[in-house]
């Protein structure tokens, strides 16, 4: 997969430039082949590229920018850097609240990636 997404990223870059959503879509799939590989300092590297494209192209309150810092929450996590999961996750779970509601699936999947936190730095009642 790696092998296509940094070909596609290639062309992207050239063709659309480096503030393309398109770009950024790009960057974070190579993220996610790097967190689904256990390579997290790379997935955050890919992740947080993509952070600052789709903050300054699609805004701070769009859910593509709010998925984006789910996966940076993530990767944290996963590093057991739980205070930085932590403040991504939050970030991600205010911006999801207000665009996308309270009932949303996605919403759910943020306060149980909250919950993970909690539970592995032992705040159990939170």
């Amino acid at each position: 997969a790696l092998e296509y997404y940094h070909r596609c990223e290639c062309i992207r870059v050239t063709v659309l430039g480096e503030s393309h959503p398109s770009y950024a879509t790009t960057l974070f799939a190579i993220g996610a082949v790097y967190s689904y590989s256990k390579e997290y300092v790379k997935a955050l590297e890919y992740y947080r590229q993509c952070e600052r494209i789709r903050a300054t192209v699609l805004g701070k309150s769009h859910p593509d920018y709010a998925t984006t810092l789910n996966s940076i929450g993530f990767a944290y996590y996963n590093k057991g850097e739980y205070v930085k999961a932590l403040k991504f996750y939050r970030k991600c779970e205010q911006i999801q609240a207000t665009v996308l509601g309270e009932s949303h699936p996605n919403y759910a999947t943020t306060l149980n990636d909250i919950g993970l936190v909690y539970d592995n730095i032992g705040e159990h009642s939170k």
